[in-house]
Order: C-alpha cells, then sequence, then structure tokens
C-alpha cells in the first residue's frame, strides 16, 4: 500500500513503516504532530528515512527539530568543515615508496659503494649503473601503477569521509550518498599522472646523479661540499629518499585539492575560504622564512580568510562574496593545496539550497 504525504523537507525521501510504503514529496512546510494527526500516527515516530541511490538504501535519522533547523537553514549560508590532505594516506604513500627504493635501488646502491671502494675501473662502473637503470625503471613502472592506484582510492575515500561528516555536521542530517560524484574518477585517474611521472622518475634521477658522480671523480673535478666519491654516493642516496618523502606529501595535497573542488562544486558548493598554516614556513609572512612569493608559490600569507570562488581562481572576497575583486599579481592563482608543498586548505561555504537542489535532481 502507498501512501503520498507531504511533510517539511525539500529532497525526496522514502519512509519504509511496517508493510505499508509511505512516500514523501516537498511541499510547504506544516508541523510533524499535524502530520501524524491527519493521518492517524498520533502513536508513530518518524525517525528512519530511506534515500533510494544506486540500489541501496541508506538510513538517515531525523526528527522535527532536524526538519525545521533544516528548512530554516536554507535562506543563510554556512561554513563547512575543511577537508584537508590525508596524513595517512600521505604516510602510507611514504612507507610504500620507501619500500620501493629500498627493495630496487639499495642492491644497486651497496654493489657500486662497493666497487668504489675496489677502486673498480669507472668505465665499468658506468656500464653496471646502466644496466641497473634498465631494470629499475621496469620494476618502478610495474610497482607504481599498482601503489598509485591504492593511493589515489586512499585520498579519494578519506576526502569524501571527511566532506561527509562535516556536511552532515552543518546540515543535521546524513546525505553520505549524495557526496558519491560519477566526476570524481576522472579528477583521481587525472590528478594521479603527476604522481606517477614522478615516482617512476626516481631511478633515473638517482643513478644519473651517481653516475655524475663517478664520472665527475674520473676526470678531476671536485665533489659538492669537498666531500670524497664514496660520501657523495651516500648524500645522494639521502636526497633520493627524502624526494620520495617531498613527493608523497605534495602530490597528497594537490590530489586533495583537486577532489575537494571537484566533489564540492559537483554538489552545489561553489565558495570557500582560504586558509593557510599560520606558522613561519607560510609563503609570504613578514618576518617568516619564506617573506615574499615568486612564480612557483604565491603570497599565501594574504589570502587567509578571503573568500574565493572555486571556478574562477583570479578573484576573491572580503565581504563574504557580496562583491569580488581581481586577485593581485602576488596572490596565488591557484586553490589551496595545488601548489609546489602547500599546506593550506579550503572551507567550504555551504549554501542549503543548491545542496537541496543537487538531492532533489539525485
Amino acid at each position: 500500500m502507498i501512501m503520498n504525504f507531504r511533510i517539511p523537507s525539500s529532497i525526496f525521501i522514502n519512509i519504509i513503516r511496517a508493510q505499508e510504503e509511505i512516500r514523501i514529496i516537498p511541499c510547504e512546510p506544516i508541523t510533524l504532530n499535524k502530520f501524524y494527526e491527519n493521518n492517524s500516527h498520533k502513536n508513530s515516530k518518524l525517525n528512519k528515512i530511506y534515500k533510494k541511490r544506486k540500489g541501496k538504501l541508506l538510513a538517515l535519522i531525523i526528527d522535527e527539530k532536524q526538519i525545521k533547523k533544516l528548512d530554516a537553514s536554507k535562506k543563510k549560508q554556512r561554513r563547512g568543515r575543511a577537508v584537508k590532505a590525508s596524513k595517512k594516506e600521505e604516510r602510507l604513500l611514504q612507507k610504500k615508496m620507501g619500500a620501493l627504493w629500498e627493495y630496487v635501488l639499495r642492491p644497486t646502491a651497496n654493489r657500486i659503494t662497493q666497487m668504489v671502494r675496489d677502486g673498480v675501473d669507472a668505465v665499468v662502473i658506468a656500464d653496471v649503473i646502466e644496466g641497473a637503470l634498465r631494470a629499475a625503471e621496469l620494476q618502478y613502472g610495474i610497482a607504481t601503477d599498482d601503489l598509485i592506484t591504492q593511493w589515489q582510492m586512499g585520498v579519494g575515500d578519506e576526502s569524501r569521509k571527511a566532506l561527509q561528516k562535516g556536511l552532515s555536521g552543518s546540515l543535521a542530517v546524513d546525505i553520505s550518498a549524495l557526496v558519491d560524484v560519477p566526476e570524481i574518477a576522472d579528477t583521481l585517474s587525472l590528478g594521479s599522472i603527476e604522481a606517477s611521472q614522478l615516482i617512476k622518475s626516481i631511478p633515473s634521477e638517482y643513478l644519473g646523479q651517481i653516475a655524475k658522480a663517478v664520472t665527475d671523480n674520473y676526470v678531476g673535478v671536485a665533489q659538492p661540499g669537498d666531500r670524497s666519491l664514496l660520501q657523495q654516493i651516500k648524500e645522494i642516496g639521502k636526497v633520493s629518499k627524502n624526494r620520495a618523502r617531498l613527493i608523497a606529501r605534495d602530490q597528497t595535497s594537490k590530489l586533495t585539492a583537486a577532489v575537494n573542488q571537484t566533489r564540492q562544486t559537483s554538489i552545489g558548493i561553489s565558495m570557500y575560504i582560504w586558509h593557510n598554516s599560520q606558522d613561519n614556513r607560510v609563503v609570504g609572512k613578514p618576518g617568516g622564512l619564506y617573506p615574499k612569493g615568486n612564480k612557483a608559490h604565491g603570497n599565501h600569507w594574504v589570502m587567509e580568510g578571503v573568500y574565493c570562488k572555486w571556478n574562477d581562481h583570479s578573484v576573491y572576497s572580503v565581504d563574504k562574496g557580496k562583491s569580488w575583486k581581481k586577485r593581485t599579481g602576488e596572490m596565488p592563482k591557484i586553490i589551496p593545496g595545488a601548489e609546489i608543498q602547500c599546506r593550506c586548505h579550503a572551507e567550504p561555504i555551504i549554501d542549503i539550497e543548491k545542496i537541496l537542489e543537487f538531492a532533489k535532481s539525485s
């Protein structure tokens, strides 16, 4: 038996009660007490709402107080919870990249070190490096594809859960199903290309520098810092492993930023507030480590607290989006987290009406 009723909600929802299906459709607000009275539900409690999506039923908890609150919220915007880059996924990527380095490149490093100690001719060492590079690139190519797939899925999942938690807290209802937008798959794929290329370049970067050090030593060119060849090989290894950690941090931040933009704009969030880390490492902070911005990294200090648009990186607002100004030359023309080693994040501005419109259309 299907009965149609109207209650104060702007989304299509289904309530399953006993053997009856009650369909609730958008309408002008009325009290739940009146709903119960008119439909002989005085003794029942409206505590579970199901929204059908992709063949799954998602339980939502809602009551009269929440509905009134949600309906009243449609007339204003809310500041949501910022979705930051996942430290969990960053550390996991670092760990896997470190393990890959040890498995593939450590044996080669040890072999070359021993050859240098034994006084093996530089030409022979160069041949060993060339062969090791071909093998390492093959191994890195195979391992990176699997590593990247797991990493991008993890970043996507962590950012989804963070946004879902933030929106549920702001809207007082669970809208989990709404944040699973299909556009995310393309964003994850495209956003992972740079990370994949950087990881695959580690063997050539590392072994190329060792080859240069060996060649310089052979022709009599001094090593940086007056190091011996063995000391320089050891230093190159440290730099290579540290580069892997930087790649993990930078790329996790960039992918999270791209995912946030795609997911939030897809569900109706068009604005955000830019926040930096408020420490001496923020580019542009007077008296900080990097007091001036540059072409590679704009002045992020001046962006603190300003309103920005997801779809227009050339403007900003200081009056909560009422009016917009062109960003100055020192300001970044990009989203938070997208520039190299950027630790900034975006606090979404939730437009309740747009969110509910998206829910209705979904």
